[in-house]
């Protein structure tokens, strides 16, 4: 199955962060990609992304109006403000 995995942050932490981890989940899912999204809210690090997670996925999304905090052995990505990764999405996933 074809895979992809995100990290989602705004600067509060609050509503984008969990708005855009969904509106990327049924995206991808509705495509046939299984889906994890990190999101990294007020309350902290949720569905923390493994080592593994990222080995295995075809690509990764960030979609961040701060910088995440990474941690993900080495892993290089593009970041973009919130908006960019939601409007390319399709584009990525087609």
């Amino acid at each position: 199955m074809k895979k992809f995995v995100g990290i989602t942050k705004c600067p509060v932490g609050i509503a984008h962060t969990y708005m855009a981890a969904e509106k990327l989940q049924k995206a991808g899912q509705a495509r046939g990609y299984e889906v994890k999204i990190e999101t990294q809210g007020a309350s902290g690090v949720e569905d923390e992304l493994s080592a593994a997670d990222v080995a295995d996925a075809d690509f990764v999304i960030i979609a961040a109006e701060t910088l995440p905090l990474m941690g993900k052995n080495g892993l290089m990505a593009s970041q973009y403000y919130m908006r960019r990764p939601l409007k390319l999405l399709k584009i990525l996933i087609h």
